[in-house]
């Protein structure tokens, strides 16, 4: 860290530490994270609260930060269930061919997520097939606080991906959730079904697909949630 940086650091908490704090309304500082003298990208800190500063990243400042599921955190339903198997030194859920296989998760949406954002589900997959064609079809719903938890899917994005051209080779197939039309500002949980579609003509596999686990991708603005 520069010299200037650790300055502006230590008057930045010096001023939040004191007994009559000011609101500080924007932090612009040439090298400092980046954001120089750019509008549209700085560090904003409210001390209009008498105990704490909230501290937002605005624009450009506002980083994409990853939240990762296992393959051990997805659960097979009762209905229509892929398999747990063993795969390589660890272990994947694996879609038969010519069928259709499920697997569920739920997914708390981060604390410091920018909801006014899109985010992504991203799916890590891989197949023995190599350069087919996959059917995944990703269902969703977001519930909020006293939300039916048992609603019906909200959305279900279809994607044709292409395995590998290695031999169980790793993909990451991505779907977007558009903040605009899907996400409101008081959602907390994802609830998730993800189908392989081994009965789609499209799908042309012929082989298993296995899942090793997912990311929710989002855009981060804060550091967490406010007091």
């Amino acid at each position: 860290m520069k010299d200037a940086d650790r300055a502006l650091l230590y008057w930045l908490f010096y001023e939040l530490d004191k007994k009559q704090r000011p609101k500080i309304e924007h932090i612009h500082h040439a090298g400092y994270g980046g954001s120089g003298q750019d509008p549209t990208k700085f560090l904003h800190v409210d001390g209009s609260n008498s105990m704490t500063g909230d501290l937002t990243l605005i624009g450009g400042a506002k980083v994409i930060r990853e939240a990762w599921i296992p393959s051990s955190a997805l659960r097979a339903p009762g209905i229509k269930p892929a398999a747990y198997t063993d795969h390589g030194i660890s272990g994947a859920w694996e879609f038969s061919d010519g069928a259709e296989e499920i697997i569920h998760a739920n997914v708390k949406i981060p604390s410091d997520a920018d909801t006014s954002e899109d985010m992504s589900l991203c799916i890590g997959w891989s197949s023995p097939a190599m350069g087919l064609v996959c059917d995944w079809e990703l269902a969703y719903v977001l519930t909020k606080i006293n939300d039916d938890t048992t609603a019906a899917a909200q959305e279900t994005l279809q994607t044709y991906a292409t395995s590998s051209a290695t031999a169980n080779g790793l993909i990451v197939t991505s779907n977007t959730i558009v903040a605009a039309t899907q996400i409101e500002a008081t959602d907390v949980c994802f609830h998730i079904q993800i189908m392989r579609d081994g009965n789609d003509g499209s799908d042309t596999l012929a082989d298993v697909a296995h899942i090793h686990g997912m990311v929710l991708q989002y855009v981060s603005n804060k550091l967490g949630a406010t007091i």
